[in-house]
């Protein structure tokens, strides 16, 4: 029997582009938490996209099983599971992150079963607007063809004003209550036009609900972000700071340290005693060849440029961050962020390959790279020959590039790759196309060029001696001819994305492959030796 409603085509194409913004908005959202508690590997973004398209599916399904045996109207229908959506996505983000908090594991998966059971919901949604659709005008395919269409373009703006605009104006907090309302403001619309009566005592339970989010919400998110960051640790674990963009979170902890969204990531320190950060490694800069224009990819906790803007014969320090939040954070602390306001220093916002792309001129005697965890997703991004290659592009003839391999020795196996020499100096590889020769004593001197307000050494007082000990017993001799030799690690490229992928496990499955097919990146294509 057909179902008449009082809705026109106008009305149901709304519907259905807002019901995919909230559904791609509720992906995009789900995707960024448990990515959060996952510590931002790459196989996370996978699993989230995978159960969240699974339960799409599985709820287009059951959309037409489930009004038959519910015998309700399908718009009414639709409503009612755009609201129950709503009311999971934003309830089981916070009792997920509780589950994180007590066991990682088992947390993880209490929230891929949220992300699920949210996508479940809305997957029913555009069957039964089709079918709707299908009502007003049969037996025509074009009117459901314009409702998909419009859950499509719905769908597809939600990066643009969920994750650019949103998350750039408003806290993942905030922007989950904001969907939420969003989601319920949907179900009351559909509930409004339906044909079935009464209607105003759904509209008011909807309404009810989306007042009671905005009432809870503070609560019920209050130790949302350590729960997902710090899992198990979260207890003892406080955010002192924290600066939210679209790019990610940055935090500091009482003690000084920085984390990204939730790894470690640098301390707000310049004390090469303490050497808290590992900032001797950032001291160690002058002694690799005496700098006059350094280029440093990722401003962090600044004080790594605080230390090479302070290194005396320093012209010009260009700094490229890729996200605005860490200069929120960077103010809180004075005695380093003074360094932007220095007029031979230049921050731009970006990311590093595209600024060095469209930069083709620019030319620096040290590029200085602190970047992130070679595991973490797009890692690759900053550590593929093919970026390294960039990067010698733009340095001098006998410049340096200085980079964090983060304990990866395929990192430093690519850069033997792209430079001819190689050294490291903890965990950092040092790379140029000159000998990196320079003596121990000269080393040491170099170490006393960073100078402070009052133009002393800022290594100085009764323990300098063990720390310039310290950085200096920190760098190794020639590494480039044995890394060469080495057969059993990897190139890294923008194609295998190794520096990922072999160390996240997955590449174990290749190991049944014959050589040459799982090890295609043997050959060094930027330079030949």
């Amino acid at each position: 029997m057909s179902e008449s409603h009082p809705v026109s085509s106008r009305q149901l194409a709304l519907f259905a582009a807002a019901a995919g913004f909230v559904a791609a908005s509720d992906q995009l959202l789900w995707s960024r938490v448990i990515a959060s508690a996952n510590d931002n590997r790459p196989e996370t973004q996978a699993h989230a996209l995978g159960v969240f398209l699974l339960g799409l599916a599985m709820g287009s399904f059951l959309a037409r099983p489930l009004q038959a045996r519910l015998a309700m109207g399908t718009l009414r229908l639709a409503g009612l599971l755009m609201a129950v959506s709503g009311a999971v996505f934003f309830v089981a983000m916070p009792v997920g992150a509780a589950a994180v908090a007590r066991d990682a594991a088992a947390g993880r998966m209490v929230l891929l079963a949220g992300a699920a059971l949210t996508a479940v919901a809305l997957g029913a949604v555009l069957p039964l607007l089709c079918a709707v659709a299908a009502a007003l005008a049969p037996p025509s395919n074009t009117a459901w063809a314009r409702i998909v269409l419009a859950h499509l373009l719905g769908a597809a703006s939600a990066p643009l004003l969920t994750g650019y605009v949103l998350l750039d104006l408003e806290t993942l907090e905030h922007a989950v209550l904001v969907i939420t309302v969003a989601a319920l403001a949907l179900a009351q619309a559909c509930w409004l036009v339906a044909a079935e009566r009464p209607r105003r005592a759904g509209v008011t339970v909807l309404a009810l609900g989306a007042l009671l989010a905005l009432c809870t919400q503070e609560r019920l998110f209050a130790p949302f972000l350590t729960r997902i960051h710090f899992g198990p640790d979260a207890r003892d674990a406080t955010y002192q700071y924290l600066a939210q963009g679209r790019d990610g979170i940055v935090g500091a902890m009482r003690d000084g340290r920085e984390y990204a969204d939730g790894v470690y990531d640098g301390a707000f320190s310049l004390d090469a005693i303490g050497n808290a950060g590992q900032i001797g490694r950032a001291y160690f800069v002058p002694a690799l060849r005496h700098p006059r224009r350094v280029l440093l990819i990722g401003l962090g906790t600044g004080a790594w440029a605080r230390i090479i803007a302070d290194t005396r014969g320093v012209d010009s320090l260009t700094i490229i961050e890729a996200n605005p939040a860490t200069v929120d954070l960077l103010w809180r602390y004075p005695d380093i962020a003074g360094v932007l306001d220095e007029p031979r220093v230049r921050l731009h916002f970006g990311d590093a390959r595209r600024w060095l792309a469209s930069h083709r001129e620019r030319h620096f005697d040290v590029i200085v790279m602190n970047g992130p965890w070679h595991w973490r997703a797009g890692a690759t991004h900053l550590l593929s020959a093919e970026f390294l290659g960039e990067l010698r592009a733009h340095v001098d003839p006998g410049g340096v590039a200085y980079f964090n391999t983060t304990g990866s020795l395929d990192v430093l196996y690519t850069a033997a790759g792209v430079w001819r020499h190689v050294i490291r100096v903890s965990n950092f590889a040092a790379a140029s196309d000159a000998p990196l020769t320079a003596t121990r004593e000269e080393r040491r001197a170099a170490l006393l060029t960073v100078t402070g307000p009052d133009s002393a050494p800022r290594i100085r007082g009764a323990h300098a001696a063990e720390a310039l000990d310290a950085i200096l017993d920190a760098a190794s001799g020639e590494l480039a001819p044995a890394l060469r030799r080495a057969n059993d690690l990897w190139n890294i490229t923008d194609d295998n994305m190794a520096s990922e992928f072999k160390t996240n496990g997955a590449g174990i499955w290749w190991r049944a492959l014959p050589a040459r097919l799982w090890r295609p990146d043997r050959a060094w294509p930027t330079i030949l030796f």
